[in-house]
């Protein structure tokens, strides 16, 4: 699949509607930046007022501070989750010609608890690698603290590379998954672990497709001002890719139910 006509494809999918989808892609954009400005600002209060040091807040060994980010953790899922899935069901029938109500897909029945079941569960599966990086940074780090010899050192050098290995499953899981909420979309009767699994299996061979996307897009996107513009084209070409993956898939002769 060739990423200019996919994109080219996209952006004419949003001719017309480019307004409505900035607003629909920036809103749950715009509730995941203010849960972590939040955050930010109860942990610069918490090191401005508190007997605390930045150490002890960022590595949990302040009890204030974990359930602080506890807290905006779980505020995100709860709130931005439904706004994510929404996004994502009326970006695909956009690009499917169909016109949806954002507000009317959020009071549908079971459609918030059924996206914060999907991002738990997307949590989830990136959480096994990006544990194991987290576990073999902070001990090749702490080896090398501790005054290493040469056969700490060669430990350590094993820590950072298996640190390297677990960062880039994470990266391939993270990638594979983000194609959940458009699975939810375009198969309704999925559940949400349905649409996890179908996802990892979807996208086995074609990750390069959204990677190259999420590449294409990630200078843009890291401004205020490129959000709009990017976020709804970004989106769009993942719904059409997800959609012709699946009918690929189906002419292959694999059925998803």
């Amino acid at each position: 699949m060739e990423l200019r006509k996919l994109v080219r494809f996209s952006r004419q999918q949003l001719r017309g509607q480019r307004k409505r989808a900035a607003l629909v892609c920036s809103i749950p954009v715009a509730a995941e930046l203010f849960f972590r400005m939040t955050e930010a600002a109860f942990c610069g209060l918490l090191l401005w007022f508190g007997s605390t040091s930045p150490v002890m807040l960022f590595t949990g060994r302040y009890l204030p501070g974990v359930v602080v980010s506890g807290l905006c953790m779980v505020m995100r899922i709860v709130f931005v989750s439904p706004l994510d899935c929404a996004g994502a069901e009326w970006i695909n029938g956009l690009c499917q010609g169909r016109r949806l109500s954002f507000q009317d897909m959020l009071l549908r029945k079971g459609f918030i608890w059924r996206s914060i079941a999907l991002k738990l569960l997307c949590i989830m599966a990136a959480a096994v690698p990006a544990a194991g990086a987290g576990v073999s940074l902070w001990y090749g780090a702490a080896l090398i603290r501790s005054g290493a010899d040469s056969r700490e050192l060669f430990i350590a050098g094993n820590m950072a590379a298996l640190c390297a290995l677990c960062l880039y499953f994470w990266a391939a899981v993270r990638v594979s998954l983000a194609a959940s909420p458009f699975l939810m979309a375009q198969m309704p009767g999925i559940s949400p672990f349905g649409a996890v699994w179908r996802s990892l299996s979807i996208m086995r061979g074609r990750k390069r497709v959204f990677a190259g996307l999420f590449a294409m897009y990630l200078a843009p996107s890291m401004t205020v001002v490129g959000i709009p513009i990017v976020f709804p084209e970004l989106r769009a070409a993942m719904a059409v890719s997800t959609g012709i993956f699946l009918k690929e898939d189906v002419l292959r002769g694999k059925s998803y139910g």
